[in-house]
């Protein structure tokens, strides 16, 4: 059995498919459905059943879909259409054309809800194309899990993703592919990356971006429209040097100084950089207490111990300096690192647990480093300087706001 058939066994697919019914006679006759299926080589000649019958017996069938059997399908169609054809042939018709078909007929039907639904506005001139993707996924009988296999436990043993890309340009369907649920999208943006060619733009959220792909997508000299990931390191050039933007301290000097958005040239990419643009926006703060409640009403559907925080990352960067103030008194060395660290560690958890920090566990709701290698240079140690970095995640996990602050200690 071939996936589309299968699929049919989802409890919700009777609904599912009338809707889909209705947008197919809406948008091709049985003509236009006819053709296709001889351009696509499901239907070479003609046969006892046709491209148009043989849809129409999947997604018209007055039968319970969960319960469709071969020969549900064959008395059907001798009833509606007058064909007498046994469940064996009917099963003979599921192959890989068939596959092709009804993906054509979805592509046909995606382009047609593009254009409609595309803004005549848009200035469309400069890019050849605009390559827009995300996936959705569902759940499958769990006898699919050897094709398809889900995430894991006894509630998604199969599961399939689907990728859908389109471009904004001419509606054309570029990506409609069906993948196990365990192939990640920043592995089919890795897979797919030769596709990208100069000149297009790419957009896609952040489940498909690595700085890595970002640099192939420049070096194809092609484009990429996407969120900045907080947890990444930009850099700006400064005096020949490449130094690491703080910013933290970046949006407290736009709101001192009543900026509410800019744009900045700056460097990506661990060893080998590469120039980017970004712009920031100051998040006012009507929309900021929205994602925060939002994360507190996530937080106790999952269960979680949910208090009246809300994170003030001022009041946290005060309080961890006031605390760790007794540094000042200590050898810059790994033993004082290990206390200050643990210190920190123990105070974000907490707030963790009273559901001000995003994400299931601390290690996806925050992170500490402080020490060699992570926050200071030799020269650092030598002058006395201990720099402490704390990323929290208040709207979304492993999504971090940077805090950065240091400490004068005795001089080496």
């Amino acid at each position: 059995m071939i996936p589309f058939l299968t699929d049919m066994v989802i409890e919700d697919f009777s609904f599912q498919a009338k809707n889909l019914s209705f947008e197919i006679t809406r948008l091709l006759n049985e003509e236009n459905i006819d053709l296709i299926a001889r351009e696509t080589g499901f239907v070479q000649r003609k046969r006892k059943l046709s491209g148009f019958e043989f849809l129409d017996m999947l997604l018209f069938t007055q039968f319970n879909h969960k319960e469709l059997s071969l020969n549900d399908l064959s008395i059907q169609l001798l009833l509606r259409y007058g064909v007498e054809i046994s469940s064996q042939s009917i099963d003979e018709r599921f192959t890989d054309l068939a596959v092709i078909f009804f993906k054509t007929i979805l592509k046909r039907l995606l382009k047609k809800a593009v254009l409609q639904d595309r803004k005549q506005s848009i200035n469309f001139t400069k890019f050849n194309r605009i390559r827009i993707k995300d996936s959705t996924s569902f759940q499958l009988p769990k006898e699919m899990k050897g094709k398809y296999k889900g995430s894991g436990g006894g509630s998604s043993a199969a599961c399939i993703r689907i990728q859908f890309e389109y471009d904004l340009k001419s509606g054309d369907i570029l990506d409609l592919s069906l993948n196990p649920f365990n192939v990640q999208d920043t592995t089919n943006a890795g897979e797919t990356i030769n596709e990208i060619n100069s000149n297009e733009l790419v957009i896609r959220d952040l489940g498909y971006i690595k700085i890595g792909h970002l640099m192939e997508i420049q070096k194809k000299e092609a484009f990429y429209l996407n969120r900045f990931h907080s947890g990444t390191n930009a850099y700006e050039l400064k005096d020949g040097k490449y130094v690491n933007i703080d910013f933290y301290e970046l949006c407290k000097e736009m709101k001192k100084n009543r900026i509410t958005c800019m744009e900045k040239d700056v460097y990506l990419g661990s060893k080998e950089k590469f120039k980017s643009r970004i712009i920031i926006e100051v998040l006012p703060d009507d929309r900021y207490q929205e994602r925060i409640r939002k994360v507190k009403q996530k937080a106790r559907k999952s269960r979680r111990n949910v208090g009246n925080a809300i994170v003030d990352y001022n009041m946290v960067e005060e309080s961890v300096k006031k605390s760790s103030s007794w540094v000042v008194f200590e050898p810059n060395d790994a033993n004082t690192w290990a206390r200050v660290k643990a210190m920190i560690v123990n105070y974000l958890t907490t707030l963790w647990r009273q559901g001000a920090l995003a994400g299931p566990t601390p290690e996806a709701a925050f992170f500490v480093k402080v020490g060699l290698g992570e926050t200071m240079t030799p020269l650092d140690i030598l002058e006395g300087r201990m720099n402490i970095e704390i990323g929290m995640a208040a709207v979304r996990p492993a999504e971090f706001i940077i805090l950065k602050f240091s400490h004068k200690l005795q001089e080496a």
